[in-house]
């Protein structure tokens, strides 16, 4: 039968098998058909093979012990993953070494900046930082300038005197220690040679149960005066000062031949009321004659000389050929002022020395000072009236 592709043993449809006439022919054209399609196979999977082949091999980026392999689409996303993973750990690690440096070259800073603020130096610390001390002889350790004018000022005038004198006393303590020490360079004897000194065991000792009441006068008239000295033409000036002054205090000129502008001689007619105002003291004749490189006899006590200064002091004493200061005459004999008389009394055979005013007289007078603040002056008063055109003024130790 005719069909569109021929007839029946010219052509098949495509995919179909030839209808055979025979049984042979059948089997002839299934065998040969069967070969057809495993040559076909074999033919396609060699050139599958071959277009394999032809494909260019891509290399793995990355090694797993040193191991290449081929990339399929899992492993190009898994490496991809893997990449940016590694990057991302890389940058990690560098930032935080960057932040790491920057933390330890910032700490010095951040330290110094908590220290500034927490710690920078207040105006107490500074003083602290620049802070005097005092050396005395006989003290273990140097001790701070206003503590050592405290144990003067309890040392050298009485507690019970107005408070305004014992301002005047610490001004004048704290002067004479900075200039005889060089502001603390050099050691100061706590004698009445220089300035007495009581450390705060002695002061328990001497004032017992009054002390806390006396110790707080004291440091309250320390406290009020902290700092201030007297200055002449912008340096300290030699403050002395004494007890009480035979009605007259001596000038510098009169105590040593030099003289010093703001250490004149003035009136203290006040110091009259002072209980040392006057004593007197008496001797053997025996016992004088120990006390002298030549020998008296009482014939020469009508005899000795006395010559006295415009402060009616004695200036020197003349025995013969021999001649003494009455600065001498009052260490050797112990007094307590170069104002003295000699006397002897023949009928007790003793020898007689009458005194008025105690100590040097150069300066101010302590009774005199108590005397004025029992007035109503102040401590500056009081120390402008016995230290002539002086300025009192506090002191920057920070610049010694």
């Amino acid at each position: 039968m005719e069909t569109p592709w021929g007839s029946a043993a010219q052509r098949t449809p495509p995919g179909s098998f030839a209808l055979c006439e025979s049984e042979e022919t059948a089997t002839n054209v299934l065998s040969a058909r069967k070969r057809s399609v495993s040559d076909k196979c074999f033919i396609c999977a060699k050139a599958k093979r071959q277009q394999q082949s032809a494909q260019p091999e891509r290399k793995s980026t990355s090694g797993y012990g040193n191991k290449r392999f081929l990339e399929s689409p899992q492993h190009s996303h898994i490496l991809k993953i893997s990449s940016i993973l590694f990057l991302m750990k890389k940058w990690i690690m560098s930032i935080g070494i960057i932040s790491l440096i920057g933390a330890l070259y910032m700490l010095p800073v951040a330290l110094g900046e908590r220290h500034t603020v927490e710690d920078s130096p207040s105006t107490t610390t500074t003083e602290k930082a620049c802070e005097i001390f005092i050396e005395v002889e006989g003290q273990q350790e140097k001790i701070p300038l206003e503590t050592y004018v405290t144990g003067v000022v309890a040392a050298e005038m009485p507690v019970s005197f107005k408070k305004e004198a014992l301002k005047a006393q610490a001004i004048a303590a704290r002067t004479y220690a900075l200039k005889s020490t060089n502001y603390g360079k050099i050691a100061i004897a706590p004698t009445v040679a220089r300035q007495v000194f009581y450390n705060k065991e002695q002061r328990k000792a001497n004032w017992t149960s009054n002390f806390p009441g006396n110790e707080k006068k004291i440091v309250e008239a320390i406290n009020e005066t902290k700092g201030q000295v007297l200055l002449y033409n912008n340096e300290l000036i030699t403050a002395m000062f004494h007890s009480t002054s035979n009605g007259k205090t001596e000038s510098a000129h009169g105590y040593s031949g030099n003289d010093l502008p703001y250490l004149q001689s003035v009136s203290s007619i006040s110091d009259q009321s002072s209980p040392k105002f006057s004593a007197i003291k008496e001797w053997t004749l025996k016992e004088w004659n120990a006390l002298w490189p030549v020998k008296w006899h009482a014939s020469d006590f009508n005899r000795v000389q006395l010559f006295i200064n415009d402060s009616g002091r004695v200036e020197r004493m003349q025995l013969g050929k021999n001649v003494w200061s009455g600065r001498e005459v009052r260490t050797l004999l112990q007094i307590p002022s170069t104002d003295f008389k000699i006397s002897y009394n023949a009928a007790t055979g003793n020898v007689q020395v009458s005194t008025e005013g105690y100590g040097h007289g150069v300066g101010m007078s302590q009774y005199g000072a108590e005397a004025m603040a029992s007035n109503g002056k102040t401590a500056a008063e009081i120390l402008h009236y016995y230290y002539q055109d002086i300025e009192i003024k506090s002191i920057d130790a920070c610049l010694k």
